[in-house]
């Protein structure tokens, strides 16, 4: 009976030792769930701070961007005003073209002129009969060209 009184406490001695054991075993294994929990937490932290700053860099590449593209928008408003007034210029140039071109024609058909006729004097007759007024009818201007 001593013999089975001994194996019983055996028994229990090595069902204390195994349940000691996962006791040990748990508190690893809750230990490393802890550590792991821990870096998660660390890295989702980590993840939320980065986040917030990817949200600030865009706004802030969305307030660059809006401030380029009004720079630009004046940029084309400067150019198209540039534009208009070179139109005008060009159009002011082939007016001013023109201009000389017939002052041009009416000099050569001046000189045409006088060249083949000679000068012709008319007097003409005013209200007072000892007034008499003589004109030169060939008489030509030459244009002065800027």
């Amino acid at each position: 009976m001593l013999q089975h009184v001994y194996n019983e406490l055996a028994s229990q001695q090595t069902n204390e030792n195994v349940a000691k054991w996962r006791v040990d075993e748990a508190i690893k294994t809750e230990e490393i769930l802890f550590v792991e929990y821990n870096n998660k937490v660390s890295k989702h932290e980590q993840a939320k701070r980065d986040l917030e700053e990817a949200r600030i860099n865009k706004e802030k590449a969305i307030s660059v961007y809006n401030k380029a593209a009004d720079e630009l928008r004046k940029a084309q408003a400067k150019m198209k005003e540039a534009v208009d007034s070179y139109s005008k210029f060009v159009e002011n140039v082939r007016a001013e073209k023109k201009v000389i071109q017939e002052l041009d024609n009416i000099l050569t058909n001046a000189k045409k002129k006088a060249s083949t006729s000679k000068p012709t004097f008319s007097t003409q007759q005013t209200k007072d009969p000892t007034d008499i007024v003589i004109r030169d009818v060939t008489t030509t201007v030459s244009p002065t060209r800027p």
